[in-house]
């Protein structure tokens, strides 16, 4: 049902000059709120708290500069603010925002250990059909690498027995004669193969941290690039949010660029902020994601992290409409990488 709100919020945008996903970050900006507030007659608040700086500012703030765009300043903030009130994309900004200046006050990297030592924890749902069932198991996988640039690494695999997702997988199963195929026996198994010095191991990390640039706009724009590139079912926004977390893991990325990692998510189409969440092995933190039915179904893809920290927890993809591949129930858990311990060592 449409409501008076909704007809206010459609003109408004049809006056609106401003660009709003960008107004969002601007409006941040101290700068910007010392003159909402000389507009409107009164003294500037004081800051609650220093919030990292940006390199250069965006092509928006040199147009608000112009007379004519003050009125648009308030009408976006208006439009804003009734946005924010309905679909929380305010939430997600000031989500971010937070985690950003916890990531530029935390300690650079320590890089006087040898190796870096990275664990992963990877959860997905596999299907199979024979003889006219289909049932699918969950499989878990943790991988650890020990990675250096001029030292032989090493790489150890264990998988987990895989589990049907439901009673009624296992019934199915059964009803197709037990093949070996995906239920695959209920061994786990694990293995270890050394790396040779200097080969491989940059597909356990994010982009190279020594490349990327500290202004979160141009960040955000190399980052949906390089998703853009990627043959994954998923939706650009969710791919450039892994992207993300598999940089923020790496122990080398530093302060600054970990700041401007999370600020650049805030530039991702439909990011919103979910709430609290608890990753697959317990820890709690909060979370950020974008909602699409990208892949053919409802799916929300979300990042996990410790707003005290920064650290990035888990990156996780829920299906929030019944699955046609499992015994399962909305929401539900459809893949996961979790990250587990990300440090120098020796």
């Amino acid at each position: 049902m449409k409501t008076k709100d909704d007809s206010l919020i459609r003109q408004l945008r049809s006056i609106d000059p401003v660009d709003e996903a960008a107004l969002r970050r601007e409006l941040l900006d101290t700068d910007v709120e010392e003159l909402l507030q000389s507009i409107l007659g009164s003294d500037p608040p004081e800051p609650e708290r220093e919030r990292p700086r940006r390199e250069a500012r965006p092509p928006l703030f040199r147009r608000l500069a112009a007379p004519a765009a003050i009125a648009g300043i308030l009408v976006a903030a208006i439009v804003l603010t009734l946005v924010g009130a309905v679909g929380g994309g305010d939430n997600a900004v000031s989500a971010l925002d937070d985690v950003a200046a916890a990531a530029a006050a935390a300690p650079g990297p320590a890089q006087d250990l040898p190796y870096t030592h990275l664990k992963t924890r990877s959860t997905s749902v596999d299907t199979a059909v024979a003889k006219g069932e289909a049932w699918s198991v969950r499989r878990t996988e943790t991988r650890e690498v020990w990675l250096a640039d001029d030292r032989p690494g090493r790489l150890r695999v264990t998988v987990d027995p895989p589990e049907f997702v439901g009673p009624g997988d296992r019934t199915a199963w059964e009803a197709a004669g037990r093949p070996s195929f995906l239920a695959g026996g209920f061994e786990g198994r694990s293995f270890e193969r050394p790396i040779p010095a200097g080969e491989g191991g940059r597909e356990d990390l994010g982009l190279d941290p020594t490349t990327l640039p500290t202004d979160p706009d141009l960040l955000h724009e190399k980052l949906a690039q390089q998703a853009a590139g990627g043959r994954s079912s998923a939706p650009p926004g969710a791919r450039t949010l892994d992207l993300i977390a598999a940089t923020l893991r790496d122990p080398a990325t530093p302060p600054e660029v970990r700041a401007a990692l999370y600020e650049a998510a805030i530039a991702i189409p439909g990011i919103e902020y979910l709430g609290e969440a608890t990753d697959s092995i317990g820890r709690r933190g909060l979370a950020v994601g974008v909602t699409s039915d990208y892949s053919g179904a409802a799916s929300t893809y979300s990042l996990i992290y410790d707003p005290e920290t920064s650290q990035v927890l888990e990156t996780r993809t829920t299906a929030l409409e019944p699955p046609d591949f499992a015994d399962a129930e909305p929401p539900f858990t459809v893949s996961a990488t979790t990250y587990v311990k990300s440090s120098y060592t020796n």
